[in-house]
């Protein structure tokens, strides 16, 4: 009894040896990685807010909400992806290097600098169902949905023309691996009320709420309806609308992102802009848009930025052009912009996505701007401003 007593003394005293030489190994490479200069202007964020996000995910009765924990800033910074699929050379990129091939240092310090990632899901992430008869589809092994954790993504919107590329059980399916690997999901559901139902971060009693919603859908059976499996229809506007009202008389702040516009088309259509604007004029702070495989332009509308489409990300094709867009909510009395964006170019070329050095940002940025509407580019902090509010600073200034 006696040896017995003493061997495991000795081996809970090994095992309490072996775990502080791992956290002080964690805490080592924690100091290390803030140490790192990254050539962007997002080299002195702390990398280390993302990991405040709480488990747990609250289903209030109007929408979904996840808390970000200590948060002593009173600021919210939420990042932004176009299009994710997960194609077979990401999956043999994945297989035989990991996420580091697929999503640069760069890039992946800018995901870490920010409280929450958020992105389209461009795919089924499933093995169930049979194909629809439509020209592509995208269906994926729900193994590489570690491509999506590993890559940090929070929240993914679900609205858009693939989703149900192979059926209702393929696209429950989906939502429940999303889910069981703690991402969560907006703009589709088993019925109409999770279907429409925003989700909502909330740091410090403040409140950001992201509705999804496609006007790209193959079929309007697609869209979900009473007890209906389906997605956010965007062509019932009404309903959109109605849903900007509703959230922004109870939180704070409401960011829109639609499945939108034409591929391969740089410049945003007609009704991508009527839509738009309406989306802004009904209390949308924040307006972003995805589909077209190309980053379009940008336009500043009532104070408020659109983002008409930031084009692919993850995804393992050659359309090359990429952007994260970070937005940050600034909740401080005295803070001299609600929200400041700023949009980080870079290249998605096959199964790798990488941030261009600041000199290549500044080219593409400028040119960029060139393109947009009631933009200013600011080259020092390389926000993306509006330019009917900066001439009236410069005339108060006078």
């Amino acid at each position: 009894m006696f040896c017995f007593v003493k061997q495991k003394t000795i081996f809970i005293f090994f095992i309490l040896i072996i775990l502080s030489v791992f956290a002080c190994a964690s805490k080592d490479l924690s100091n290390i990685e803030k140490s790192v200069d990254v050539e962007t202007s997002i080299k002195n964020d702390d990398l280390s807010t993302r990991e405040n996000l709480a488990a747990v995910v609250n289903d209030e009765d109007d929408y979904k909400i996840k808390n970000i924990q200590n948060k002593e800033d009173n600021k919210i910074k939420l990042l932004f992806s176009g299009d994710v699929l997960i194609s077979k050379k990401t999956k043999n990129a994945y297989d035989n290097k990991g996420i580091s091939v697929i999503v640069n240092n760069n890039y992946m310090q800018l995901i870490n600098s920010h409280d929450a990632f958020i992105g389209n899901m461009e795919c089924v992430l499933s093995d169930k169902g049979i194909s629809e008869d439509k020209t592509y589809t995208f269906h994926v092994d729900p193994y590489y949905v570690k491509v999506l954790t590993d890559a940090k993504y929070d929240l993914f919107t679900v609205a858009n023309n693939h989703t149900l590329d192979y059926g209702e059980d393929a696209f429950l399916d989906m939502l429940s691996i999303l889910n069981d690997n703690g991402i969560n999901y907006v703009g589709g559901g088993r019925n109409f009320d999770e279907a429409v139902k925003p989700f909502v971060f909330e740091a410090a009693g403040k409140k950001i709420g992201i509705i999804a919603t496609s006007i790209v859908l193959p079929s309007t059976t697609w869209v979900a309806s009473g007890s209906n499996v389906g997605l956010n229809g965007g062509y019932q506007l009404t309903n959109i609308l109605k849903q900007i009202r509703k959230l922004k008389k109870e939180i704070d702040k409401v960011v829109v992102f639609a499945h939108w516009g034409e591929e391969r088309k740089d410049t945003a259509n007609r009704t991508q802009v009527l839509m738009a604007h309406a989306y802004v004029d009904n209390g949308a702070d924040l307006v972003i848009g995805a589909h077209t495989h190309t980053i379009q332009n940008i336009e500043y509308y009532n104070g408020v930025p659109i983002f008409y489409s930031l084009g692919n990300f993850i995804y393992g094709s050659t359309d090359t052009d990429t952007a994260l867009l970070s937005a940050t909510f600034d909740f401080n009395e005295d803070a001299k912009r609600s929200l400041s964006v700023r949009l980080v170019p870079g290249e998605s070329f096959y199964e790798s996505c990488k941030a261009f050095t600041k000199a290549r940002r500044l080219e593409y940025m400028n040119k960029l701007i060139e393109r947009s509407d009631n933009c200013w580019f600011d080259q020092e902090t390389e926000e993306i401003l509006d330019l009917v509010q900066v001439i009236k600073d410069l005339e108060n200034e006078k």
